[in-house]
């Protein structure tokens, strides 16, 4: 199948061979249902997965360079230790706010 259909189903589906490794490297615990893609994002492929832990986004970063996504999600860390309301990322079981998973960066 090809065209806009098989696109969005390729786009969809993209974090199914990475799920496990990227579960387990941020420590999110036994995933509980199939991951819902988020079609609204606006910069990256986004999910919304739920596991024992909770519920959680999980980004598949495209727009920049990894250094980047670092960067702005320390960002994030650093305002919500200053009071703003944000959501703050969730930190891997290595301590990085990205992990590679596949070749691909994920937050």
């Amino acid at each position: 199948m090809t065209g806009p259909v098989a696109v969005d189903e390729a786009r969809e589906n993209a974090l199914d061979r990475d799920l496990a490794a990227v579960t387990d490297a941020f420590g999110l615990g036994e995933v509980t249902g199939a991951p819902r893609y988020l079609a609204d994002g606006l910069m990256n492929r986004n999910w919304q997965i739920s596991t024992r832990r909770g519920r959680f986004a999980v980004k598949q970063i495209i727009d920049v360079p990894l250094e980047a996504a670092r960067r702005n999600l320390r960002t994030l860390s650093a305002l919500a230790a200053d009071g703003i309301p944000v959501c703050t990322p969730v930190i891997s079981t290595r301590g990085d706010t990205v992990t590679e998973v596949g070749g691909r960066g994920t937050a």
